[in-house]
This record gives C-alpha cells, structure tokens and sequence, in this order.
C-alpha cells in the first residue's frame, strides 16, 4: 500500500485560491476570500481534490 501526503500549506493555498479566483478579473480586490482560505485549508487535510472542488464551490 502506498500512502499519499496531503500538500504542504503553501502549496495547498495556491491551488485552492487558483480555483477559487480562477476568472476573476484582478484576484488581489479579494483579500478577504484570500484570508479565509487560509482559514479553510486548516480543516481540509492537503487533500489537493478537496482543494480542488472546495475551489470550484467558491468560485460559483
């Protein structure tokens, strides 16, 4: 059995924000998703398909 890590925080906020601002036109007028993403991927595990999906719900 091979056992996967979850990303690293840094990594994991890149790739959470990248989904979640992905058609935003200037992503830096959302400083406030920002913060609370950060809040967020304490919960999340690294998990980069949670990131994912959890990105795609805040975009919409």
């Amino acid at each position: 059995m091979i056992k996967l890590g979850g990303l690293e925080e840094d990594e994991y906020l890149l790739l959470l924000n990248s989904h979640a601002l992905a058609d935003k036109k200037n992503p830096n007028d959302y400083k406030r998703l920002r913060s609370t993403t950060r809040e967020m991927i304490k919960m999340l595990f690294g998990s980069p398909f949670v990131a994912k999906a959890i990105g795609g719900v805040v975009n919409s």
